[in-house]
């Protein structure tokens, strides 16, 4: 991995099947918050973004999935 400008925009990898899938199978509101935030993390630098909350390989932000049930992804509370 090359060492990356923590002031360089953020760029997101959508090509994943999997995350594809899930995300155009979506209810159009879940779909739409969702793009929502992808176009917000597109406008942030990568000192702006927990590094941890994402697979990051170079400059990209390598998107794997989606849950549809929110409980699914982190558990219930």
């Amino acid at each position: 991995m090359t060492k990356i400008d923590q002031e360089q925009f953020v760029r997101l990898d959508l090509n994943n099947p999997v995350f594809q899938l899930n995300l155009l199978t979506l209810q159009k509101p879940e779909r739409h918050s969702a793009l929502d935030t992808l176009n917000k993390l597109r406008q942030m630098t990568w000192s702006q973004v927990y590094r941890d909350n994402a697979y990051r390989e170079g400059d990209f932000m390598r998107l794997l999935t989606i849950a549809s049930d929110h409980d699914a992804t982190y558990g219930k509370k």
